[in-house]
């Protein structure tokens, strides 16, 4: 699998996992070292080539994919499901840790953030479909982060991802019945 876009990293050891899965450049940010030389070739790179963001699905990650994306708004975003980054002694995550088809399938379902007038979703959809203020919340936003391949997000989160990634509201709702259902049988 080769991939036009460069991709975005935290380090060397994300860029090594990610050429044992696909054939593709790779930019570093030295983790949380975002210093003004690279964010310079990121941006050069998002306007020449495009780039996909691809960080650790943790809070330093989540911290270097906003600064990123404040860099390049119209840059791809992939997400890695916890459960794929997750060391299996340590139980620290990272990309260094996935596998070659765990990335492989996050390259794959890679996103734009897309420009809609208003944001289709309130806090009350958050309230009506069950995604915030139920004992089962949490385990819910999980299931449908990992299904739409969006990244772990709390209600906050959440609610700004299914906004920015246009989640179509009827694949929503399915998905959230399914959920529901499977978990009304345990």
């Amino acid at each position: 699998m080769k991939i036009k876009e460069i991709i975005v990293v935290e380090g060397r050891d994300d860029v090594r996992a990610i050429n044992d899965a696909v054939e593709a450049e790779c930019i570093t940010t030295s983790g949380l070292g975002l210093n003004d030389q690279i964010a310079e070739t990121i941006q050069t790179a998002a306007k020449k080539q495009g780039i996909i963001i691809f960080t650790d699905p943790d809070f330093p990650g989540d911290k270097i994919r906003k600064m990123v994306k404040a860099l390049a708004p119209e840059a791809k975003e992939a997400f890695l499901k916890q459960e794929d980054a997750r060391h299996p002694r340590t139980g620290k995550f990272g990309i260094e840790h996935a596998s070659a088809e765990a990335i492989r399938e996050a390259l794959r379902q890679a996103k734009c953030t897309q420009k809609v007038d208003k944001d289709p979703y309130t806090l009350r959809d958050m309230t009506f479909y069950g995604l915030s203020g139920q004992p089962y919340s949490s385990k819910l936003r999980q299931y449908l982060t990992d299904h739409f391949g969006i990244g772990h997000a709390n209600s906050k989160q959440f609610l700004k991802k299914i906004n920015a990634f246009a989640v179509p509201r009827q694949e929503l709702e399915n998905k959230i019945k399914e959920w529901l259902d499977h978990y009304e049988n345990q």
